[in-house]
């Protein structure tokens, strides 16, 4: 595995924010948690992460991307559901305000 691109980042972050789409490779997914203290999922993220079988602390979105399945797995793992059902605002936005109101400043 090539992980390069890790020395550029920071050693530790309060928060990694996973958006839908192709996760990254599993093991760079796992050195990436080793460097955040909490994992957010937004909207489909999660269905990333079910197929990883790595558990959200938190879910935020409006849904409309998450499949049905992998959101009852995350919620009946333990991750926190935050449904934000406005399409005026997207989903990383979503994801931001939560970090805020959890006073997580290095995401």
């Amino acid at each position: 595995m090539n992980t390069h691109c890790l020395e550029f980042l920071d050693e530790r972050y309060d928060a990694l924010l996973i958006a839908n789409g192709t996760p990254p490779r599993r093991a760079l997914m796992r050195l990436l948690m080793k460097r955040a203290e909490r994992l957010i999922a937004l909207d489909g993220g999660v269905n990333a992460l079910h197929r990883l079988k790595i558990v959200p602390a938190h879910v935020v979105g409006d849904l409309d991307s998450t499949n049905e399945s992998a959101l009852r797995w995350a919620k009946a793992s333990g991750a926190r559901i935050h449904p934000r059902p406005s399409a005026n605002e997207p989903d990383i936005a979503k994801g931001l305000d939560l970090c805020r109101s959890l006073r997580l400043r290095h995401i």
